[in-house]
């Protein structure tokens, strides 16, 4: 059975330093890590004057 985890990119402090440890951790453990990069979309808009309204 493949196990897989997710790791996220792009994550600052110690969230970030945990995402990474753990999956370091998980691959010397031989599970499959699927990477999401976390990009600040909302600091770019901000800039342009396209923040959604909600």
């Amino acid at each position: 059975m493949r196990v897989h985890i997710t790791s996220l990119y792009g994550m600052m402090g110690v969230v970030g330093v945990s995402q990474r440890r753990t999956a370091e951790i998980g691959r010397q453990l031989g599970f499959n890590e699927l990477g999401i990069f976390r990009y600040p979309v909302e600091s770019v808009l901000c800039q342009k004057g396209l923040m959604p309204k909600f």
